[in-house]
């Protein structure tokens, strides 16, 4: 590598590009963040600075290799160290950045699902889990993605201006059994959070239509 990859370097491939390139992968992935709630919207709602994808970690080095036009690197509280292609993966790494070394920039963030081929898993509480067939949709053009509840729930943590405004834009689109899923798994993880009041409060208002 000629240089360095600097980590402020995101041009990040759409969902379309990233689908495309994986159009042929015979393994279970799905696009999480931001631009997961933005494929559910069916419409991009804000500028997203990078791209995230899940897969399981046994499943890791087959997408680094569907996506060899990337270098991997391991991200692990705020460094990037190179990956050593004749070694397993680092068991305590739960991110890897893939940089396009021809265009000098960051294209994917590859995330672990701690979870099974059935069973999504919160990573940050593992008694926190959905079956795929409630956490996973698919949009109409064939692209996978993590459904809003589970996704919120993240954001719940840091709540961020930008998480704040997906809630928002997501809430009123939530179905009852996503909001009273979100609400619980809130209430267990981030009690103090701000959100379990407005979903409490958009579920009573809903109610009441």
């Amino acid at each position: 590598m000629s240089s360095e990859p600097d980590v402020e370097k995101w041009h990040p491939w759409q969902p379309r590009e990233l689908s495309q390139r994986l159009s042929e992968a015979e393994r279970h992935w799905y696009v999480v963040g931001g631009w997961a709630l933005d494929l559910w919207h069916r419409k991009e709602t804000r500028t997203h600075e990078d791209i995230e994808f899940c897969c399981l970690r046994k499943d890791a080095p087959y997408f680094m290799e569907k996506l060899n036009e990337l270098t991997f690197f391991g991200a692990q509280s705020g460094s990037l160290y190179p990956l050593n292609k004749d070694m397993p993966l680092p068991k305590k790494v739960t991110q890897f950045w893939g940089w396009d070394e021809a265009k000098n920039v960051w294209r994917v963030d590859l995330m672990i699902d701690p979870g099974t081929e059935a069973e999504w898993v919160f990573k940050r509480n593992p008694d926190i889990r959905l079956p795929h067939s409630d956490a996973i949709s698919t949009t109409p053009d064939g692209i996978p993605f993590l459904r809003p509840a589970p996704i919120l729930l993240f954001k719940a943590k840091r709540c961020r201006p930008k998480d704040q405004f997906d809630f928002e834009t997501a809430l009123p689109h939530l179905n009852q059994e996503e909001l009273h899923w979100l609400l619980r798994a809130i209430e267990k993880e981030y009690p103090q959070s701000h959100w379990v009041a407005e979903i409490i409060g958009h579920i009573s208002a809903s109610r009441a239509k």
